[in-house]
């Protein structure tokens, strides 16, 4: 099993982050565990975490006016969900698309003002 650390190395928002700040803000992420198919959350639910994908995949998906549903991207290990949350009023921000893991899938959940702290 790969460590909430190594995960960190390879997303693409802090990757370049020096090893004390990655182990601090992987000292703070609490493990989401979804079965194929499970939502991650749904449009419209309050914007209570920023993710990081460990490992499976996650479907982001949308409505057309139409009603239809569209994938709108495909993430998969190291992708982030929801880091426009960071820099949003706590309790302000909706989830815009539904998540939905496209495989079994593993997730770091972070409170986004503690990344607030970290990243800026």
């Amino acid at each position: 099993m790969i460590s909430a650390t190594d995960v960190l190395r390879q997303s693409d928002v802090t990757r370049t982050l020096d090893d004390k700040s990655l182990e601090l803000l992987a000292s703070e992420a609490k493990m989401v565990t979804l079965a194929a198919g499970e939502a991650l959350f749904y449009e419209g639910d309050p914007g209570d975490f920023v993710y990081v994908v460990a490992d499976g995949s996650i479907r982001i998906l949308g409505r057309r006016p139409d009603g239809e549903e569209v994938v709108l991207a495909a993430l998969e290990s190291g992708d982030i969900l929801g880091e426009h949350f960071i820099f949003q009023p706590p309790g302000q921000g909706r989830r815009d698309a539904t998540a939905i893991a496209g495989e079994d899938s593993r997730l770091l959940a972070f409170d986004p003002r503690f990344c607030l702290g970290i990243l800026a």
